[in-house]
């Protein structure tokens, strides 16, 4: 005979015992890592683009001035 679902005996393999994957507190550190790394590298970018600096005007050929005062 066989033996119903409800009488069968537990799961004696480790493989049966494991826990979901998502309950794992060491896949969330290793998926975590480059998701914030990624994160920061986005933030930083659009700060970066937004609020850049404006480019330095071109002088018309005139030393700088600490370079005009040193030789005078």
């Amino acid at each position: 005979m066989t033996a119903s679902p409800s009488t069968q005996p537990p799961p004696s393999s480790s493989a049966e015992l494991r826990h979901p994957w998502w309950r794992s507190g060491w896949m969330w550190l290793v998926v975590s890592i480059p998701v914030i790394t990624l994160a920061a590298a986005i933030t930083t970018t659009v700060v970066a683009v937004r609020s850049a600096d404006p480019p330095v005007a071109a002088t018309s050929g005139e030393r700088p001035v600490h370079i005009r005062q040193a030789n005078e």
